[in-house]
């Protein structure tokens, strides 16, 4: 399936551009391996009576296709990295050829393009090309670039460190499972700190670090189930690495990322206002870099903007923002198009639109066990939850039992985590509720997990629409209006 995964992620002019590269070496008619191409861009069976022959022009495309990306990857590279690479490539091809001449020239030119870049790892590797063929160049001061070299590397090592650190904490965050681990990221994120002295003027001239050392306090704060402190840290983070002129060209990707960390950390303390702002601003900076490489920022954009809107009380515009994307040409990852497509579900669900939502979930027609490898477990809990509220709401109370019952038995490894715990309860009360409406009240959802869960105790949107969903239908009013109170009472 490997063809097949990297066909669909390319837009419509790569794929006729790559038939026009796979076809560029012997031009001839009915061509086998332009054929299977064809066909398999278009979902379609190759027609191929021989089975070896078919394995064999798979193989020979799959080594195109890998030449073809790693040529597009140098084409869309907006960091410059592997046109530097390149040129030092090119300059130890000639100093191996006794050019030495030409290669110092070429070397001082791509060294300047580097210190531009701010590309410490390829400076790095720029001064060791020079060190080993210093002794063609009289007039190089050899000690200067030792020095400069020790110096980089010293700055390396602590980038090293603060990625290592990162690695770690998402690999918990990913896997955590009891509360002793809690203490030991902590720990973990506090000993990286005293290594960052972020007060220093230099800190914020590097906007890789800058992003870095971001990530990992929103690391420490998602694995406290808390991501609201974040916001004021995120936006000083910003304005002074802004302020420094820190960001350029070369760093668009981690301007892009600070952006977004900045405005979903606003979404969550409900400044919606600002974080429109600052969406905009990426959407801004997507239009003048224009490369297809960010367009999975424009899929997440798109989805803190449906967000933003459904908490304004905008449905319809929380639901047209997306469709519209999806509508739209632009080629975004799976993840990303199954994110959105939840949230739609979501949204369709809140406005009635029981029919529009129905629809939607029969065209995602894979099963729960290709949709948890894709999206992970946690996913696949949160579609079949709005799955089984929305065969409800058409009446269909058998099939909401039916989903209740598989959603509790297909999760039990999931619900040993503390923020699951509530939920499984609501489901198995709100399995009573369906059998039998007038045995569940309102006292008993709020009696659930410590009377806490209404208003969730990690004050995530999503949990507490859940809830508030539930505890409409015992009330006996508009879910979407009991949802906007519960929020009232989280508000910063």
């Amino acid at each position: 399936m490997f063809i097949e995964n990297i066909f669909k992620t390319l837009s419509k002019s790569d794929k006729r551009e790559f038939l026009l590269f796979l076809d560029r070496k012997k031009r001839k008619a009915n061509r086998k391996d332009i054929q299977v191409c064809e066909a398999l861009m278009q979902n379609k069976v190759p027609k191929i009576e021989n089975n070896n022959n078919y394995h064999a022009i798979r193989n020979r495309i799959k080594k195109e296709l890998i030449i073809f990306i790693f040529l597009k990857q140098i084409e869309n590279d907006v960091t410059g990295e592997s046109e530097l690479l390149n040129e030092i490539n090119l300059c130890r091809f000639l100093f191996n050829n006794q050019l030495e001449k030409q290669g110092w020239s070429y070397l001082n030119k791509t060294l300047k393009k580097a210190e531009d870049a701010q590309n410490h790892s390829v400076l790095y590797t720029i001064y060791l090309l020079m060190l080993a063929f210093s002794h063609t160049n009289t007039e190089l001061d050899v000690y200067a670039i030792i020095d400069k070299k020790n110096k980089l590397k010293a700055y390396l090592d602590r980038e090293e460190k603060l990625t290592d650190t990162l690695a770690i904490a998402r690999y918990k965050l990913n896997n955590f499972r009891i509360n002793t681990q809690e203490q030991s990221l902590t720990n973990l994120i506090d000993s990286i700190k005293k290594d960052i002295d972020v007060n220093h003027p230099s800190f914020y001239l590097h906007p890789k670090q800058v992003c870095n050392y971001l990530e990992l306090i929103r690391g420490s704060l998602l694995y406290n189930r808390d991501i609201r402190p974040l916001a004021p840290i995120a936006e000083e983070l910003y304005i002074k690495t802004k302020e420094s002129n820190g960001f350029s060209k070369y760093t668009t990707e981690y301007k892009l990322r600070i952006l977004y960390i900045l405005s979903h950390a606003l979404y969550r303390n409900q400044k919606l206002e600002k974080s429109f702002a600052y969406l905009q601003e990426m959407e801004d900076t997507l239009e003048k870099v224009n490369n297809r490489s960010f367009n999975h920022y424009y899929a997440k954009i798109v989805a803190l903007k449906s967000s933003i809107y459904f908490l304004k009380g905008e449905l319809n515009n929380a639901s047209k923002v997306i469709e519209e994307f999806l509508e739209s040409e632009t080629t975004i990852a799976l993840k990303d198009e199954l994110n959105l497509k939840l949230n739609l579900l979501t949204y369709y669900s809140y406005n009635k639109e029981y029919k529009k939502a129905n629809r939607f979930f029969i065209q995602m027609h894979h099963s729960d066990g290709w949709y948890r490898r894709i999206m992970g477990q946690e996913w696949v809990f949160k579609k079949n939850a709005i799955e089984m509220l929305l065969q409800f709401e058409m009446g269909k109370d058998d099939i909401a039992l039916n989903r209740i019952n598989s959603i509790i038995k297909n999760n039990k490894e999931l619900v040993q985590l503390p923020q699951y715990k509530d939920i499984i309860l609501f489901l198995k009360l709100f399995k009573k509720y369906i059998e039998d409406p007038s045995q569940v009240s309102k006292e008993d959802l709020l009696k659930v997990s410590s009377n806490q869960s209404i208003v969730s105790v990690d004050k995530e949107i999503k949990k507490t629409a859940f809830y508030s969903w539930f505890l409409a239908k015992v009330k006996e009013r508009s879910p979407y209006d009991e949802l906007m109170d519960n929020i009232a009472n989280i508000r910063i």
